[in-house]
């Protein structure tokens, strides 16, 4: 019916000037984009050309012969292009697929570049696998990947803090914040633990609770980035699984999770408060 222009009520002008004819009703059942788009006040729900320039028109054509096979031919060159594209149409579960589709094509080489991707992305599955080749392959990673040198504090933290390795903590190399030099290899954390809380404050990372061999922790573990070195600290007055914390000004807040607890600690005097329990 698309190739024979039967019925066909709407037509796409893509960025090299090229048009295609479609159904509006075929675009709003495969894209919500498409549905936004034709359903509102939008000058383009009465028009019957639509620019459509945001990606190239090999990609555009390609997905809109998906909106009516259902068939897509993804490969390792048009998947990124593809997965933007179908971000961009709000189309997550073909997103999801193509994401899932790279995997076979990670290794220790590309791991790191491909897991920024895909936390561009949100691509779940590409991102567990990115992760898992990671913490295998730390060393190499830290030590050959541009990716890696270029991340800030605040994601290195985010990536070392998934998986059970967290208790190696490979901060190892965390470059200095004062002096952009890099430190030498620290000790592991002294208390091994898995899904801690991890704190950035000031020049430390304070890791708080999470789980250990006998089940959640209190501990309070500081590493000073500068130095390289782990402090054990006064331990949390209670236990705090799944919510969250965070530094304000001058303290750390742990609050929330099954407990609905709220604790507050000041890192100059080593000291919790109970705000609720």
């Amino acid at each position: 019916l698309k190739d024979e222009h039967v019925l066909t009520d709407i037509t796409l002008k893509l960025v090299d000037r090229s048009t295609i004819s479609c159904h509006k009703l075929v675009l709003m059942i495969a894209s919500p984009f498409f549905e936004a788009m034709f359903k509102s006040a939008m000058k383009e729900s009465t028009q019957q050309e639509v620019q459509l320039d945001f990606f190239d028109a090999v990609t555009t054509r390609m997905l809109v012969a998906y909106f009516y096979s259902g068939k897509i031919e993804i490969n390792t060159e048009n998947a990124e292009r593809l997965v933007e594209a179908s971000d961009f149409l709000c189309m997550s579960e073909l997103k999801q697929d193509i994401g899932a589709s790279l995997i076979p094509h990670v290794d220790s080489t590309n791991c790191m570049e491909i897991y920024q991707f895909a936390c561009k992305y949100s691509l779940e599955q590409l991102i567990s696998h990115c992760l898992e080749l990671i913490l295998a392959n730390f060393n190499e990673v830290a030590r050959s990947s541009d990716a890696f040198v270029q991340l800030s504090l605040e994601e290195l933290i985010r990536l070392l803090s998934f998986g059970g390795k967290i208790g190696e903590v490979y901060c190892a190399e965390v470059m200095s914040l004062d002096q952009g030099e890099w430190k030498p290899e620290p000790t592991n954390m002294i208390q091994p633990c898995s899904k801690p809380y991890i704190v950035q404050f000031k020049t430390k990372l304070y890791v708080l609770g999470g789980i250990n061999e006998h089940g959640p922790s209190l501990y309070n573990q500081e590493f000073d980035c500068v130095c390289g070195t782990w402090r054990l600290k006064t331990d949390m007055p209670g236990v705090c699984q799944s919510g969250a914390a965070v530094s304000l000004n001058d303290n750390i807040f742990v609050v929330g999770g099954t407990e609905q607890a709220c604790f507050r600690y000041t890192p100059a005097t080593d000291a919790w408060t109970v705000l609720s329990q």
